[in-house]
């Protein structure tokens, strides 16, 4: 058994996060007595909130996912991918960068990759 009540937790999200009201009456959070974890379900109703994606969380861990970790005691960890290197002139480097990083022995054949992306620009030494 916890010693915060399941309600409390609730009304700290809809205070906090501020669902809307479909939102906050899909979210239900769980203690299970048996395994002394937290659940908080349904977290993909409220997908757009603001609050939730940026202000208490980012886009990549919402306030939803962090606090069930810290209800359960986990350390979150958020991965940052360096997406915002463009190749000049490429309207497609976000598939064109990480292709082009494939080189050496097993390197990209240049034929499947015209093959897959038509006329896209195939990069060999952009990085």
């Amino acid at each position: 058994m916890t010693w915060i009540p399941t309600q409390d937790v609730k009304r700290f999200i809809v205070e906090t996060l501020s669902p809307s009201y479909y939102a906050a009456r899909e979210i239900k959070v769980r203690f299970s007595n048996i395994s002394g974890d937290w659940f908080i379900e349904n977290k993909s109703a409220d997908s757009m909130n603001i609050k939730a994606n940026s202000t208490y969380g980012t886009e990549r861990a919402s306030a939803y996912r962090l606090l069930e970790d810290a209800l359960n005691q986990f350390t979150s960890a958020v991965a940052r991918w360096e997406i915002e290197r463009k190749v000049p002139g490429s309207p497609r480097s976000d598939v064109v960068l990480p292709l082009a990083g494939w080189r050496g022995e097993n390197g990209i054949c240049e034929e499947r990759f015209h093959e897959l992306f038509g006329n896209l620009t195939f990069y060999a030494n952009c990085l």
